[in-house]
């Protein structure tokens, strides 16, 4: 239900012929250029992790779900959006589109 709803919300935000030029620049420009590389590490990798530790830090205190390291639940949920990121812009980018996502 969480994913559900935050991929709805990334989707909204993102599906726009403009956005995923964008997207596909950065996903191209992170093997040739050092400052894409660390934004994207920095912003879009270890930026999402860091919320997600907290939203399951929060889950773990209200009892919502069993006590477990919030890192590693953080990695393992996060793992499925980078992998449609990667299958998006860069596997099916000419096949796929946002759409397709959900």
């Amino acid at each position: 239900m969480y994913f559900k709803i935050g991929a709805e919300m990334y989707i909204r935000q993102v599906n726009t012929p403009k956005m995923e030029k964008i997207w596909r620049l950065v996903s191209i420009e992170v093997n040739h250029n050092p400052q894409i590389t660390n934004f994207f590490k920095k912003e879009l990798l270890e930026g999402a992790i860091d919320v997600w530790v907290n939203i399951f830090r929060i889950m773990i205190e209200k009892k919502l779900i069993k006590p477990f390291d919030p890192r590693l639940l953080a990695y393992e949920y996060f793992s499925f959006a980078i992998y449609l990121f990667f299958e998006s812009f860069v596997l099916k980018y000419d096949e796929a589109t946002i759409h397709s996502w959900i």
